[in-house]
């Protein structure tokens, strides 16, 4: 019996799906990918990401990563295609790439219970957040750690601020962490937080 439970208790393991309701999943799957398919090729589409797009991107390859999406992830299929369009429009109009692994923005396809279906929640990933402030041009470096209880680390706000991190490499165990931080050298300055 599969477990897609993830640990819960047995009374609440849901039993597999029997074949009749996965051979149901599968059609409506397959009927979905088609559909949104022939809207991908439908040239008002195809303008719209146009328009959408910044230039370093064009239509048919934003469209290429929007069929594999649903490939990778088979769930997305369940949401009407109307729904799919416009999550790939998001990541159209931020021009980042969905659920890659480049890891820019993801596409997680979850139950509405208001709506009684399924929809899909766009997630900006971490890396996608630093390629958005990447092309603002506005910054020329940014980098984030972890600060642990063997690693020297010290920080200092005011008129003059101060940032050192050196890690401890010796091979012993850095420790538990103590700070999280992110330092960014803006083209007109610099900034960090703690």
């Amino acid at each position: 019996m599969a477990d897609n439970s993830r640990g819960a208790s047995p009374q609440y393991r849901r039993p597999p799906p029997s074949e009749e309701k996965m051979r149901e999943v599968n059609e409506r799957r397959g009927a979905n990918s088609s559909k949104l398919r022939s809207m991908f090729m439908g040239p008002k589409l195809q303008e719209m990401m146009r328009t959408m797009l910044p230039r370093h991107m064009s239509p048919e390859r934003m469209i290429r990563m929007s069929i594999t999406a649903t490939q990778k992830t088979p769930k997305l299929l369940d949401c009407s295609p109307d729904k799919m369009i416009g999550s790939f429009l998001g990541c159209s109009a931020l021009g980042l790439e969905p659920n890659t692994p480049a890891q820019h923005i993801h596409l997680i396809p979850f139950w509405n219970t208001k709506e009684h279906e399924y929809d899909i929640q766009v997630i900006v990933g971490y890396r996608g957040f630093l390629e958005l402030a990447r092309r603002t041009g506005l910054m020329t470096e940014i980098h984030a750690d972890v600060a642990r209880e063997k690693d020297v680390f010290e920080h200092e706000f005011g008129t003059e601020t101060k940032l050192r991190h050196v890690m401890q490499i010796n091979g012993e165990a850095r420790g538990d962490p103590i700070a999280a931080y992110c330092y960014v050298r803006m083209t007109d300055g610099q900034a960090f937080a703690v």
